[in-house]
């Protein structure tokens, strides 16, 4: 058997909140949070424990973590992988209408999506400067997430460490 998970302790105003958030979501009301706080506080653990309850909740999260020596690819590696057996269901027909013509970029951050049905099918993108094919990613992975959360309610949980907040923040302030 598995070991049990010791309970949530301390953290019941943190778990309201974002259980509360988990509600807006699958009300419609979309938001963004990002968990930070220094290594060994509860981040992980914290959410977890909310990503046991989001199916009840009619929700999809997805998770993800932004590591230190990572920073600059952010959380996508894990997003992405985390909804690639739900995309890999899908017909060709329905995955051109999640993904961008750019698809093929995300196979840097996440190879998996290479292999998708009508992803596999597009040509290679272009050659781009370093800061250019940092944000191609980040648009092909924001506009396919933007594009499922018309089909899903979709909650990103993102796991920050103070370290590399600031990295992923800068990337998302040239969105």
């Amino acid at each position: 058997s598995e070991p049990l998970e010791p309970p949530l302790v301390g953290r019941e105003t943190a778990r309201a909140q974002l259980e509360a958030v988990l509600t807006a979501t699958a009300a419609g009301r979309g938001a963004f949070v990002v968990v930070t706080s220094e290594a060994g506080l509860g981040r992980t653990r914290l959410l977890a424990e909310l990503a046991g309850r989001e199916r009840a909740c009619g929700v999809r999260a997805l998770s993800g973590r932004c590591r230190h020596e990572a920073a600059e690819r952010g959380p996508w590696r894990e997003i992405l992988a985390s909804l690639v057996p739900d995309l890999a269901r899908l017909d060709a027909a329905a995955v051109a209408e999640l993904v961008t013509t750019d698809a093929r970029a995300l196979g840097g951050a996440c190879p998996e999506m290479l292999d998708l049905p009508y992803v596999r099918t597009l040509p290679d993108p272009p050659d781009l400067s370093p800061d250019l094919e940092k944000f191609r990613v980040f648009s092909a992975a924001t506009g396919l997430l933007r594009a499922w959360s018309r089909r899903q309610p979709l909650a990103l949980l993102i796991d920050e460490h103070r370290v590399a907040l600031h990295l992923w923040r800068e990337a998302l302030l040239q969105e």
